[in-house]
């Protein structure tokens, strides 16, 4: 059961209009351009609503649960944590339809979107060990839902607080399946993580992630790029992009 692609959410107010990661033309009036700083501002503000209004329709954390009303005032509160953080020379060559891909891909889109608790450097959270490459979410295609994997290869979280430990698309959206199993990947053949699976489970597991991704391709050659390139050793909460520097945990 293939999962059908979606469009990028497009929010459009009487000033601007954003499109994926975020097209905008701004004017006061129809006679006078607002200057840069004012067009950065109203980016800004536009993102920064889009991430918002993203957490309040998922209004929980994706991994472990921690409702948004229970933690807004604490250094658990919900944050925007970002499957790929930041726009790489490789990312169109290697995800994108030069690639046999049936899209680009846009960061500032609710595909590349996840709701976690905290933010990287906050012990004990979520998204600090989302970036810490300690567990990651994939794409199962056979029950077309995603599911958490801790990087020794567990998935029972029977004795944990993890709940729940699969999230599906009619909740939190339709996700860049080829990013979430790439990053998978990457993180189950990181040098010197532990993990239980031989390393026969875990060849079976990397081919599983990439034939779940067949979906989202055009042509069927491409496989998950090595986990050793540039655009998956990058993952991380830095996201160097002067819009982006001061929001990313709103």
């Amino acid at each position: 059961m293939a999962l059908v692609s979606t469009t990028s959410t497009s929010v459009i107010t009487s000033n601007t209009q954003i499109v994926g990661e975020i097209s905008t033309t701004l004017t006061k009036t129809n006679t006078q351009i607002m200057s840069k700083e004012e067009i950065e501002a109203a980016k800004a503000f536009e993102l920064r609503e889009k991430k918002r209004a993203y957490k309040q329709k998922c209004k929980k954390c994706m991994r472990c649960g921690k409702l948004g009303s229970e933690v807004e005032n604490t250094k658990f509160k919900l944050t925007i944590a970002h499957i790929v953080p930041r726009r790489t020379e490789g990312l169109d060559i290697l995800f994108g339809v030069s690639s046999g891909y049936i899209d680009e891909i846009f960061i500032e889109d609710e595909r590349n979107y996840l709701v976690l608790c905290g933010t990287y450097g906050v012990a004990g959270s979520c998204h600090d060990g989302y970036d810490r490459l300690r567990f990651s979410l994939f794409y199962y295609l056979p029950e077309n839902r995603y599911e958490w994997i801790n990087s020794d290869g567990t998935r029972n979280f029977e004795n944990t607080n993890i709940s729940p430990a699969h999230q599906y698309p009619e909740v939190i959206g339709v996700k860049y399946a080829r990013l979430l199993n790439s990053r998978t990947a990457r993180m189950l053949y990181t040098p010197g993580v532990h993990t239980i699976m031989t390393p026969v489970q875990r060849a079976i597991f990397f081919d599983q992630l990439q034939d779940w991704t067949e979906h989202e391709q055009i042509t069927f050659f491409n496989p998950i790029p090595n986990i050793n390139t540039n655009i998956n050793n990058n993952i991380n909460d830095n996201i160097n992009n002067n819009i982006n520097n001061n929001i990313n945990d709103i």
